[in-house]
């Protein structure tokens, strides 16, 4: 999975925990490791969220400050 680097240092230190992505279709699949460029990263879950019911707790747990800060990067 790609993730720009910001992302893949706070995904190293444990501080990012939940990823959102816009995919026409998963690209992942659940209990499947992935590479993250620095770290192997496992999927434990796969969701689809609309984007209204993302809240600020999991916008800090993906890496970002707000939601709208999360919405404007997808």
């Amino acid at each position: 999975m790609r993730f720009e680097q910001r992302l893949r240092d706070g995904i190293h230190s444990g501080v990012i925990i939940l990823a959102f992505r816009r995919w026409k279709r998963s690209q992942v699949v659940p209990g499947h490791r992935y590479r993250t460029g620095i770290d192997m990263v496992e999927v434990e879950s796969v969701d689809v969220v609309e984007p209204s019911s993302v809240d600020v707790a999991q916008a800090r747990e993906a890496g970002y400050e707000s939601v709208g800060e999360l919405l404007a990067d997808l």
